[in-house]
């Protein structure tokens, strides 16, 4: 099965049962997490740049505690 195919339909399942305002930006340093719609870019803890989607697959990211992205597997903690 194509890959790319796989992730596009995980994505579409969890959109599916989620609702767009729910989606967060995390810390891939320190795990620490804000709304979507806010303006930060960079983390009020320790200053790293926050991630508003997996960095592999471009999923949103919907849980603020996840440490890995239920689409695709990837890890969002670089460390």
């Amino acid at each position: 099965m194509d890959k790319g195919k796989g992730q596009a339909g995980s994505t579409a399942r969890l959109a599916k049962h989620i609702e767009k305002d729910e989606r967060y930006k995390l810390c891939p340093s320190c795990g620490n997490f804000a709304d979507f719609n806010s303006n930060e870019i960079y983390c009020i803890l320790c200053g790293t740049r926050l991630l508003d989607a997996c960095p592999e697959c471009r999923s949103p990211i919907y849980y603020p505690t996840a440490k890995f992205c239920p689409a695709c597997g990837e890890k969002y903690n670089r460390q």
